[in-house]
């Protein structure tokens, strides 16, 4: 697809590149929600897929391109749950982490007082091992589907990744490893 010109990148413009990308896959854009700042994410309604993005990735086409590419390979490849799908199992996590988060405090406390300083560090421990198992192979094959569809990571504009995510959570690559040449693995991605 052709690069617009960056006094011609509206919401519809990027509208536009979504319904087309999506398109490819037989899927249909229901909408895109937009919201302040970077970033996004994807969702499947029974009417289509709905995209919510940052104001910023309108910023240039590349940026606004891998944004776009990257939350529909998420819908493509098929991280992205139902609405319903999501809030419900948003909902049983949180439940899961607070009872298992509260019965360790309350264990801790009728054995030792000074474990419960380590509830914290054990909690943000455990959740990094998860997103680092979990959810950071789901991010680099959503990067790497971009790239396939001619919009890379590295020719994006993406704000630095905060120390807490960089680090201890490692949610997403950071840009610096965004940067590094994809060897693909779509091909052995299950779809």
């Amino acid at each position: 697809m052709r690069e617009p010109p960056v006094a011609s990148l509206t919401h519809e413009t990027a509208a536009q590149w979504a319904g087309q990308l999506l398109s490819r896959y037989s899927l249909r854009l229901e909408g895109i929600k937009w919201i302040p700042g970077y970033g996004g994410s994807a969702a499947v309604s029974d009417d289509g897929v709905i995209l919510t993005l940052g104001e910023q990735v309108l910023q240039d086409a590349a940026t606004m391109r891998f944004h776009i590419a990257h939350e529909v390979g998420h819908v493509v490849l098929g991280h992205a749950t139902g609405l319903r799908r999501r809030r419900l199992r948003l909902t049983v996590i949180s439940v899961a982490v607070t009872l298992v988060l509260e019965g360790g405090v309350m264990a801790a406390a009728v054995l030792w007082s000074w474990p419960i300083v380590l509830v914290p560090v054990v909690l943000l421990a455990a959740m990094g091992a998860l997103s680092r198992c979990a959810v950071l192979p789901l991010e680099r094959a959503a990067d790497e589907f971009a790239a396939a569809h001619g919009a890379p990571a590295s020719s994006a504009s993406i704000p630095p990744t905060p120390w807490l995510n960089r680090w201890v959570l490692k949610t997403h690559p950071t840009q610096q490893e965004r940067s590094r040449p994809i060897a693909p693995m779509l091909s052995s991605h299950p779809m």
